[in-house]
């Protein structure tokens, strides 16, 4: 492409050979064309590349999904497995649940498949082949989840093998199934991804096309311009020569003046490299005094953290010494069960890990803004604790009774902080019991909701507090026990009103002790809620 806008020449007079009123407008053009090439690949981006993109998105999560649904089988086949060769009631009334658990999870991933789930991110399957294969898994599914719902019933403890048996004739043809979704699943992506790599390939030509006409239509011509105002450029430098030597003496009069200025700026500069030189040292003992001062405060924090450490890290070490004791009693049955030995031995391990996590927590409390803030249940934190507390709960004869109210209750705050708090408070509970007689010590654990907060109590029948330091008890280093520290009620309410949430304790009429603590309710439409808790006594 041969450019269309005349080369520039400068004639004898410094004036220019073209209209330069044209040349703009010329070049103006150019630049619209160019500008309107670029807005036309936007839209087709926006168009035709981006909706692309977001269908393809949609088949990611019907992949893990439709895998997730063949693990799912191989569970349901696994823990019927292991409910019908189980021989003691504790360990069948664990794989029911397991496996009831396990069902109810495969048909909502099986629904979801069907009619879409937006909290997964699912979409309904519109590819008449792909929802054609999945309703022809329909009669496989009911057949296993019948069964299992039957194996799941005490009523079928002694005719149990029928329903395995159909478990285990419909679970192949199951998987069978559902890796040819899968396939066609994959296969719709592959195409997607085709065309999507073609569209990419155009849009790339064409944007390679814009250039090479940018060059052309653009850049060319406007080097042509420049090129000629650089001739213009050196015609002037030229005169200016001439021009010099006229200037010769105005140059030294103005050298003379310019030494003159030097030296009054390098007076100045003395004076202003002293007063830095002061400035610099004042910084240095600012920065002397700062580092003293934050010295000061670490050795604070870590008193406090010592303090709480010797505190809290006896719980944990409390529950692995009963988990321990536990395993070596276990150990001294004939025959030795390996099964619930391991159970112990993994509690053994989460209580020490909890031990950990706790070290971890403390060292965060003296370090604002490293807490893991998510959207919780609640209820289900006061169930995790007490089944974490419940064996030393047994040990001490303590009759625990758990009242969760209906409806949600979830909160946005740190899982392990909130059960922190609860263990801290049901330890309390227990070390006040120990001094009642057996046969009298009963705890109750409630949760109530109302208006815009989640409420929990924790009853004891106990002693109950000091009539005269009820209020006082959730001061720091505030103690009625001999050998308390008192820093467990201290670091709940502080951890508490963290989440401005609030805690109070009373000696009810009929006795005990009665600590009430609540939180406010989390909306239900957080963007951040998950169904699970990132907890420690998991």
């Amino acid at each position: 492409m041969q450019s269309q806008i005349p080369a520039i020449e400068a004639s004898p007079d410094g004036d220019s050979g073209i209209n330069a009123g044209s040349l703009v407008r010329s070049l103006s053009r150019r630049y619209l064309f160019v500008l309107i090439a670029v807005a036309v690949l936007v839209v087709i981006d926006q168009a035709i590349i981006q909706p692309l993109l977001i269908e393809l998105n949609h088949y990611a999560p019907a992949i893990n999904v439709a895998g997730r649904q063949r693990m799912l089988s191989q569970r349901i086949t696994k823990e019927a497995l292991a409910l019908a060769a189980s021989n003691d009631e504790t360990t069948k009334a664990a794989r029911r649940a397991e496996l009831n658990r396990a069902v109810d999870q495969w048909t909502a991933a099986n629904r979801a498949l069907l009619e879409g789930n937006r909290t997964l991110g699912l979409d309904p399957i519109d590819a008449p082949h792909v929802a054609s294969a999945l309703r022809e898994l329909e009669p496989s599914l009911s057949t296993i989840t019948s069964a299992a719902r039957k194996l799941v019933q005490p009523a079928t403890a002694t005719d149990g093998l029928v329903p395995l048996a159909e478990i285990l004739q419909q679970e192949p043809i199951f998987l069978q199934g559902m890796e040819r979704v899968v396939a066609m699943l994959e296969a719709s992506a592959g195409r997607r991804v085709a065309l999507l790599r073609l569209c990419g390939l155009a849009a790339m030509a064409a944007v390679l096309g814009l250039l090479v006409a940018v060059y052309f239509i653009v850049l060319r011509p406007a080097t042509v311009v420049i090129r000629g105002q650089v001739g213009q450029l050196a015609e002037s430098e030229a005169r200016s020569r001439r021009i010099a030597g006229l200037l010769g003496e105005a140059r030294d009069e103005l050298e003379s003046r310019v030494a003159r200025r030097t030296l009054e700026l390098s007076t100045a500069n003395l004076a202003l490299e002293r007063e830095m030189s002061e400035r610099q040292t004042a910084e240095a003992r600012m920065r002397e005094l700062s580092a003293q001062l934050a010295q000061a405060s670490r050795v604070t924090a870590l008193g406090q953290l010592a303090t709480g450490l010797a505190h809290e890290i006896n719980h944990p070490l409390a529950t692995i010494t009963n988990y321990a004791e536990t395993v070596e009693l276990s150990l001294g049955d004939e025959p030795v069960d390996i099964e619930r030995a391991r159970k112990v031995v993994d509690q053994i391990k989460q209580a020490a890990l909890r031990a950990g996590r706790i070290v971890h927590r403390m060292r965060n409390f003296v370090r604002p803004g490293t807490t893991h803030v998510s959207r919780v249940e609640l209820a289900d934190l006061v169930r995790e604790v007490c089944d974490l507390c419940r064996p030393q709960l047994e040990q001490m004869n303590v009759q625990l009774t758990v009242a969760i109210a209906p409806g949600s209750s979830w909160i946005s705050a740190d899982a392990v902080e909130i059960q922190q708090v609860l263990v801290n408070l049901v330890q309390n509970a227990m070390q006040a019991l120990a001094t009642c007689p057996r046969e009298l010590r009963t705890l109750q654990i409630r949760t109530s909701s109302g208006g815009d907060e989640v409420r929990v109590e924790l009853l004891d029948s106990g002693p109950g507090f000091p009539a005269d330091c009820v209020d006082s008890s959730f001061a720091a280093f505030f103690s009625s026990k001999a050998d308390g520290l008192g820093m467990g009620l201290a670091i709940s309410r502080a951890i508490l009103e963290r989440y401005q949430g609030r805690i109070w304790a009373e000696n009810p009429a009929e006795g005990g002790a009665l600590v009430r603590f609540c939180l406010p309710i989390s909306p239900a439409h957080d963007a951040e809620s998950r169904t699970h808790t990132h907890c420690l006594c998991r």
